[in-house]
Parts: C-alpha cells; sequence; structure tokens
C-alpha cells in the first residue's frame, strides 16, 4: 500500500469524510532540505469532514498530525493542510 494510500484510509477510518483529496507536492521541492528525491514526502490534504470542521483550525492540523505521526517517520517531511466543513 502507498503512503497516499495509507493516509487516505487513517483519515477516513477516523473522521466523517465528505470529500478528500491528496495531491503529492513533492516535485515541488525539488533540492529543498527534507527533500529526499522521492515521491510522497510534500503533501496537500484537502480534506472535508464534519469533525475537523467543528475544531479549531490548531486542533484539527495537531489531530491530523497525529495521526500521520508513522508516516512523518518514515520519511514524510511537510502537509499542508485545506479543511472545508
Amino acid at each position: 500500500m502507498s503512503r497516499l494510500d495509507r493516509i487516505r484510509s487513517l483519515i477516513q477510518d477516523n473522521f466523517e469524510v465528505h470529500a478528500l483529496d491528496i495531491q503529492d507536492e513533492s516535485h515541488r521541492h525539488a533540492g529543498h532540505q527534507g527533500h529526499s528525491g522521492g515521491d510522497h514526502t510534500h503533501l496537500r490534504i484537502i480534506c472535508n469532514a464534519t469533525e475537523l470542521s467543528a475544531m479549531s483550525r490548531v486542533n484539527a492540523h495537531r489531530a491530523l498530525n497525529g495521526l500521520l505521526k508513522a508516516e512523518f517517520e518514515s520519511g514524510l517531511h511537510a502537509v499542508s493542510y485545506e479543511l472545508n466543513g
């Protein structure tokens, strides 16, 4: 299972997701510190989930980052979130 598939499953299994798009933006960070040259190190997650929209932006980011802890430990470097209610 790819990193994107694992992340999609984690988010869908933990939140009531109405829409979810995960975009690999790794190519935009080539040569930057933290970019290993591989894919799936820099992501944009666009998510419409009931529970996340009820949280403050900081708490929603913390909840998502907590879910992705193992991915960060295994090479995920950066995630930007766009959260919609």
